[in-house]
C-alpha cells in the first residue's frame, strides 16, 4: 500500500464515524495522524517479537535485510580501530539486529559472533578463543558526536578480510507520504492494514472524550 492509497484508505475506513461526527480533517492532518498510528503499530509488533509472542510473524511484518558493502559503509573515522577490525556504519533505518554473518574478499562465508569489551579483553591474546578463518567478532560503538549512525566493528583472524558485513535487521519503516503513489509503505500488509485502523481510531477519540465529557457536563447541570 503507498501513501496516497493509505490517504483514500483513512477516508473509506472513517466513513463510520463521518455519519455521526462533523468533525473534519486537512490531509495533512491525515498524514500525521497515518504516521502516528504506524509508530504505534511497529511498536506493538517490536514487542510482540522480543516477548516471543508471535515471533517469527511478527518479524515478517517488520524485517529487512541489508549487505553493507565496505566501500559504502565504512565508517569515515577508524580512529581506535582494534588490530584486524573494520568499523562500519549502520543503516539509517536501523532499529534491531536479528541476524549476522560476513563475506570476506573471496566471498566465503564467516560466521559473527557478537562480544562485549569484557570478554575481547579477556581472550585477544588467547589463541584458542581468537576469531578464525570462519569466525569474526562484532563490537558495538556508539555514534560519533553530531551523528546519529550506529557503528560496529568486526574483528576477524590476521588472515581474513571481511568485504561485506550481512545483517537481517528490523528497520524503522519510513515516514508516510500521503502523496506518494509509487512507494510502499514500509511494514507488512496486515501491520499496514492495521495502522489504518488504529490513525482513525486516533482521529476520533478525541471527540469521543470531548463529546462524553460535554454530555457528563450537560447531566450535572440538569441536576
Amino acid at each position: 500500500m503507498t501513501g496516497l492509497q493509505a490517504l483514500d484508505s483513512f477516508n473509506i475506513e472513517s466513513r463510520v464515524f463521518q455519519n455521526t461526527s462533523e468533525a473534519e480533517f486537512k490531509t495533512t492532518e491525515i498524514e500525521y495522524l497515518l504516521n502516528k498510528a504506524q509508530d504505534i503499530v511497529f511498536q506493538m509488533y517490536y514487542e510482540r517479537f522480543e516477548q516471543s509472542e508471535d515471533k517469527r510473524f511478527a518479524l515478517d511484518e517488520l524485517i529487512t535485510v541489508a549487505e553493507l558493502d565496505w566501500a559504502t559503509y565504512q565508517s569515515t573515522n577508524q580512529d581506535g580501530v582494534k588490530s584486524n577490525g573494520r568499523i562500519w556504519k549502520m543503516p539509517s533505518d536501523f532499529f534491531y539486529s536479528v541476524e549476522e554473518s560476513a563475506l570476506d574478499s573471496s566471498s566465503n562465508f564467516i560466521k559473527v559472533k557478537p562480544i562485549g569489551r569484557d570478554y575481547y579483553n579477556l581472550n585477544i591474546d588467547n589463541p584458542l578463543k581468537n576469531p578464525n578463518n570462519s569466525l569474526a567478532w562484532r563490537l558495538d560503538h556508539k555514534p560519533y558526536s553530531g551523528e546519529d549512525l550506529k557503528r560496529r566493528e568486526t574483528i576477524s583472524s590476521s588472515s581474513v578480510t571481511i568485504s561485506t558485513y550481512v545483517i537481517t535487521y528490523i528497520k524503522r519503516p519510513a515516514e508516510i507520504d500521503i502523496t506518494d503513489s509509487s512507494t510502499e509503505i514500509e511494514l507488512g500488509y496486515k501491520a499496514t492494514k492495521e495502522l489504518i485502523t488504529e490513525a482513525v481510531k486516533l482521529a476520533y477519540s478525541t471527540e469521543k472524550d470531548t463529546v462524553g465529557y460535554n454530555l457528563k457536563t450537560s447531566e450535572t447541570k440538569n441536576d
